[in-house]
């Protein structure tokens, strides 16, 4: 997607709040090498999961920030970018909800944790 690997992929909730059922993960060896670090893809793993309980990307109105490349923006703040009281309304350098990867284990920062206690 965008000269990028994906390495992982699901959806999110449904329309009645449930969250979504299932995550795909890359299984192709360009995607995390023959010898993959576990942390790494957990750290994948923790990301789609986010999605599924209802994590938008925290660089959503431009992956050039994590990603690098030419600003591409997910979609307007009104589609299901609600800003969390507490948490800062630009992308943040260590989320672990930044569109792309900096393969390695980067799980919840203090940020994520104040949005995943405000909404669960």
């Amino acid at each position: 997607s965008g000269g990028f690997i994906t390495l992982g992929s699901s959806g999110f909730p449904t329309s009645s709040g449930n969250p979504y059922n299932s995550i795909m993960m890359n299984t192709n060896p360009q995607a995390y090498g023959s010898n993959p670090n576990v942390l790494y893809v957990g750290s994948v793993i923790q990301h789609e999961i986010g999605h599924c309980i209802g994590m938008r990307h925290t660089d959503y109105m431009n992956r050039a920030y994590s990603c690098g490349g030419s600003a591409v923006n997910e979609g307007a703040s009104n589609v299901g970018a609600i800003l969390i009281p507490g948490t800062p309304s630009g992308p943040d350098a260590n989320s672990w909800m930044l569109a792309c990867s900096n393969g390695g284990n980067r799980t919840f920062n203090a940020n994520d944790k104040i949005a995943l206690n405000f909404l669960y």
